[in-house]
């Protein structure tokens, strides 16, 4: 993945900046849960930053390091494993509603929704 975001132009070398395992082993630690597998993943090569990749969401370190007490409430109901789904919660709505069935495929979206925003930005 690191190699995609260079070379579709979705973000610079400087930009792709992972948390450590110790961040989050460390996270899991203090909320006693596993983090699932392709998440965890993602953010040990870019939590703290990728670009365009996700850019303005709540799934970076820093958002996600505040968003226990919601995620924990959403994760009891819908937990799905490894590979869970994906739901979106506008603020304001009665509940998150689920937009992608495995994690793995919102994240092949947002990368080709960050390749073409970076093909749009350099006038592509």
């Amino acid at each position: 993945m690191y190699r995609k975001l260079l070379d579709d132009g979705i973000a610079e070398p400087e930009e792709i900046r992972g948390c450590s395992e110790e961040e989050v082993r460390g996270f899991e630690k203090e909320n006693n849960l596993r983090l699932p597998g392709h998440y965890r993943n993602l953010l040990l090569m870019a939590g703290h930053g990728a670009g365009r990749l996700l850019r303005g969401t709540d799934i970076h370190w820093g958002q996600v390091t505040g968003l226990r007490e919601a995620t924990e409430e959403l994760l009891s109901e819908k937990s799905d494993g490894d590979h869970p789904a994906v739901y979106l919660y506008v603020e304001g709505s009665d509940a998150p509603r689920k937009i992608y069935p495995t994690f793995d495929m919102f994240l092949l979206e947002e990368l080709k929704l960050a390749k073409q925003a970076a093909k749009w930005e350099a006038g592509d």
